[in-house]
C-alpha cells in the first residue's frame, strides 16, 4: 500500500472529512471539533492569512450557523471575510461569496438593513468579476428580494424577483427552474390596496 505523504493539505482534508462525516451522523459537537481542528491545523501549517485558512473559518462558521449560534457565525464569517480581501481583492469572486455569508447571517437574525447592505456590495462585485448574466448575480438579486419580503417591502421584492429571473433567463434559459420560480415570486406578490 502507497503511503500518503501528509502535507498542510492533506491533514486538514482528512480532519475536514471527519467533520463532515460527523456532521451526516447527526453528531454536531464532534463535527464542530473536527471543523477547529482543521482550522488550527491550517493556521499552524500555513498561516493566519493562507486563503485555505480562510475557507476553514468559513466552513467553522457554517457549522455555527447549522448549530444556531448566529453571532459566531458571524464572527468567522467576517475573519474569513478579512482573510479573503487580504489574499484575493474586493474584486475577485470567492470576496463576493464570502460577503454573501455574512449577509446570510445578518438576515437570519433579522438585521435586514445590514443584509442588503452586504448583499449590494456582493452584487457589485459579482457583476465587476462575473458579468451582469452571471447565475451567481440572480442569486443575489433572489436574496435581496427575500429581505425585501420579511420586511414587507412587496414593490422592492417584485423588482427583485423580476430582476433575478431575467438573470436566470439569460444564464439558463426561460423553461429552467431557477428562471420559473423566480418570476412566480414576482408575479405573486401583490401590492397592498390602500384603504381610504
Amino acid at each position: 500500500m502507497a503511503k500518503v505523504e501528509e502535507t498542510p493539505d492533506t491533514a486538514a482534508a482528512l480532519i475536514k472529512r471527519t467533520a463532515s462525516v460527523r456532521e451526516r451522523e447527526g453528531k454536531p459537537e464532534e463535527a464542530f471539533q473536527a471543523y477547529e481542528c482543521a482550522l488550527e491545523a491550517q493556521r499552524k501549517m500555513q498561516g493566519e492569512e493562507h486563503q485555505a485558512t480562510a475557507d476553514a473559518l468559513s466552513e467553522k462558521a457554517s457549522e455555527f450557523g447549522r448549530q444556531g449560534k448566529h453571532d459566531e457565525a458571524l464572527a468567522a464569517y467576517t475573519c474569513a471575510l478579512e482573510v479573503e480581501y487580504k489574499n484575493l481583492g474586493r474584486e475577485h469572486p470567492e470576496f463576493a461569496s464570502a460577503l454573501m455569508n455574512a449577509g446570510m447571517v445578518h438576515e437570519s437574525q433579522g438585521r435586514y438593513e445590514k443584509a442588503l447592505q452586504v448583499y449590494s456590495v456582493a452584487l457589485e462585485a459579482r457583476r465587476r468579476t462575473l458579468g451582469a448574466a452571471h447565475p451567481t448575480c440572480g442569486d443575489t438579486l433572489y436574496s435581496m428580494a427575500e429581505v425585501y419580503c420579511s420586511q414587507g417591502k412587496s414593490d422592492l421584492a417584485r423588482k427583485a424577483y423580476g430582476s433575478a429571473g431575467s438573470v436566470y433567463s439569460t444564464a439558463y434559459g426561460d423553461e429552467h427552474e431557477e428562471t420559473l420560480d423566480a418570476r412566480k415570486m414576482a408575479a405573486g406578490l401583490r401590492t397592498p390596496r390602500v384603504h381610504a
